[in-house]
C-alpha cells in the first residue's frame, strides 16, 4: 500500500512540474505600446530604402536563442530585401560583458547587421522594446510594420507567426500602409533579471 501511495505521489508530482513548465513555456511578455514610426533621435540606423528589422537582446537570456534561429533563418529566407540590426541591454552591476556571450558570437555568424551594446538602456526604452527577443520592423518611410516576437514559445524555434509575417512584409510588400502586425513576445525581461520577474529564473 505504502509503495502504491509513493509512486502515485511521484506521478502527481511530475505531472505537476510538467504542467508548470507548460506553462512557463507559453507565457508571453505583457502587451505594451512601442514606437509606431522610427524615432528620429535613434541611434540605431533608420531604414535606408528597405524594411529593417531590429531586434533587442538580453546577453543571457536563454529563450532568446530560439530566437536568434528564426532571425537567422529570415535572413537566409529574406537576403539582400531585409536589413538587421541587434540591440544588447547591458546592466551596469552584470558580471558579464555582451561582447563575451554566446548571443553576441551567433549574431556575428548570422552576420546579418550590425550589434552595439545599449549600456544605459536608452536605445530600448525610445523603442519602447521591454523583452529579450522583441523585434521591431519598420519600413523605409519609417512606419512601423510589424512588432512581437518570432517564436511559437520560450526557448521553442519553428515556423510562428512572427517569421511568417516577416517574410510576407518584406517578400510580398504586405507592410505599407497598413496597420502593423503584432505578436505575442517569448523572452526574459531586458531590464531585470529574470529570477526576479519569476519567469526564467536562469539568467544571471
Amino acid at each position: 500500500m505504502t509503495v502504491v501511495l509513493v509512486g502515485v505521489l511521484w506521478l502527481a508530482a511530475v505531472a505537476a512540474g510538467f504542467a508548470v513548465a507548460m506553462r512557463h513555456e507559453k507565457t508571453a511578455a505583457p502587451d505594451h505600446d512601442v514606437a509606431t514610426r522610427f524615432p528620429e533621435d535613434a541611434v540605431c540606423v533608420a531604414p535606408l530604402g528597405k524594411p529593417m528589422l531590429i531586434v533587442f537582446v538580453h546577453p543571457k537570456c536563454p529563450c532568446t536563442r530560439a530566437s536568434l534561429e528564426e532571425v537567422a533563418a529570415l535572413h537566409h529566407r529574406c537576403g539582400d530585401k531585409l536589413d538587421m540590426q541587434f540591440v544588447f541591454l547591458e546592466r551596469g552591476d552584470a558580471p558579464w560583458r555582451s561582447e563575451d556571450t554566446e548571443h553576441w558570437e551567433t549574431v556575428r555568424a548570422i552576420n546579418a547587421g550590425p550589434a552595439f551594446v545599449d549600456v544605459s538602456g536608452t536605445e530600448h526604452r525610445r523603442f519602447g522594446a521591454t523583452t529579450s527577443g522583441e523585434a521591431l520592423l519598420y519600413m523605409p518611410d519609417g512606419s512601423l510594420a510589424f512588432h512581437g516576437g518570432v517564436t511559437v514559445g520560450r526557448g521553442h524555434s519553428g515556423v510562428s507567426a512572427g517569421r511568417t509575417a516577416i517574410e510576407a512584409i518584406v517578400l510580398n510588400s504586405t507592410g505599407s500602409g497598413r496597420d502593423f502586425t503584432r505578436t505575442k513576445v517569448y523572452g526574459c525581461p531586458l531590464e531585470s533579471p529574470c529570477r526576479a520577474a519569476g519567469l526564467c529564473g536562469r539568467t544571471e
